[in-house]
């Protein structure tokens, strides 16, 4: 198990909370989008209804789950570098050492 220090699970706590925001602005800009075909007309209120369900039961349930449920910042953080949601140079040298397998195994 790896150990961090209260102010490195601090900066954690707060990069996993970056990442978490960066990821669901990517799937709540999805959602914009259906909306907009509706309102555009080419879809109709009953297909924009069905791609609300597929968010709410898919990627935003999914995503609760990984970044509030598990409650392992670390994780959240090497994935959020990993997937280019948390620029590297915000990330503590430290930490970035600490969770470099993790990075590995979420770019894999």
């Amino acid at each position: 198990m790896i150990e961090f220090t209260k102010s490195e699970k601090r900066e954690l706590r707060r990069l996993a909370g970056d990442a978490y925001k960066a990821e669901m602005e990517k799937e709540v800009a999805k959602l914009e989008a259906a909306f907009k075909t509706w309102r555009d007309g080419k879809i109709t209120v009953f297909d924009l209804d069905e791609q609300v369900h597929a968010y709410y039961s898919g990627p935003r349930k999914q995503l609760y789950a990984f970044y509030q449920m598990r409650n392992q910042p670390e994780a959240a953080v090497a994935r959020g570098l990993a997937m280019g949601l948390i620029d590297a140079v915000q990330v503590p040298t430290e930490i970035k050492a600490k969770i470099e397998h993790m990075i590995g195994f979420f770019k894999r």
